[in-house]
């Protein structure tokens, strides 16, 4: 009798764990599913560049960054954007503003004409779940630079 309530006892340990884990599972499962995207975003071509694709990244209703698409509508390679982020709430009224800037370099590759570059930021804007991304200069690789 010992060996099997012994045999029952370790059992019980060896769930306890999974349980736990299974748990924990369900947990990050349901902390994934309440990421949420928001906004969409497209413009006019500025300086021969779109925004494609401008949206934030919410967890549990609360923003935690953004993620923007651009497109190179123009014939000139981009090496440098700089671009307005404004973080709205619900009603869109502006919560807050902020000057961004993205750069190609040594890994990322400058957006070639027709092609699309991306720049994701992780952030926490207390009030805001919609952002307006408002392009402000572009810089091409052949050293001029457009301002809109």
């Amino acid at each position: 009798m010992n060996s099997v309530c012994f045999s029952n006892f370790v059992e019980i340990r060896t769930i306890k764990p999974i349980i736990m884990n299974k748990h924990f599972f369900l947990s990050l499962i349901v902390t994934a599913s309440s990421l949420t995207f928001v906004n969409a975003q497209s413009t006019n071509p500025v300086c021969g560049l779109e925004v494609q694709k401008a949206v934030t990244q919410e967890v549990a209703g609360k923003n935690i960054g953004f993620f923007v698409e651009f497109k190179n509508t123009g014939e000139k390679e981009v090496d440098a954007i700089e671009y307005k982020v404004s973080y709205m709430d619900g009603f869109e009224k502006v919560v807050e503003e902020k000057l961004v800037q993205w750069q190609s370099g040594n890994i990322i590759k400058p957006i070639k004409p027709g092609a699309v570059g991306k720049n994701i930021t992780t952030n926490w804007v207390k009030g805001a779940n919609k952002i307006k991304v408002t392009i402000k200069r572009v810089h091409y690789t052949d050293g001029t630079t457009c301002k809109s």
